[in-house]
C-alpha cells in the first residue's frame, strides 16, 4: 500500500541513503518505505542531483605539487599504500 502524503526532505534523504548503501531495486526500496518505487526513483534521482551539485564544497583535489605530496603523506600514514590521495567506500582508486 502507498503513501498519499508527500515525503519530508529527511525521508527522502533517507530513502537514497537506503538505496545507495543496499544496492536493492526501486521496487523494494519503495516498498520498503510505503512509496511507489516511480516515486522512489524521483526522490533518488533528486537526491542524488543534490549532492552532486554540493560536491565542489565537500570534495577537493590538491592543486600544486606540494598540496598532493602532504595529502599523499597524510593518506600514507593512515593507510600505507604508496602514491595514494584517498579512497571511497574502502575502494582505492585512480583519479
Amino acid at each position: 500500500m502507498s503513501r498519499n502524503t508527500a515525503l519530508t526532505p529527511v525521508e527522502m534523504v533517507l530513502v537514497t541513503l537506503r538505496f545507495l548503501a543496499t544496492g536493492s531495486i526501486l521496487q523494494i526500496i519503495g516498498d520498503f518505505n510505503g512509496i511507489d518505487k516511480s516515486t522512489a526513483s524521483r526522490v533518488i534521482s533528486k537526491v542524488i542531483r543534490i549532492i552532486a551539485q554540493l560536491g565542489n564544497q565537500f570534495i577537493n583535489m590538491p592543486s600544486t605539487a606540494e598540496e598532493l605530496q602532504k595529502v599523499r603523506q597524510g593518506f600514507y600514514a593512515i593507510s600505507p599504500f604508496p602514491k595514494s590521495i584517498g579512497a571511497l567506500d574502502c575502494t582505492h582508486i585512480k583519479i
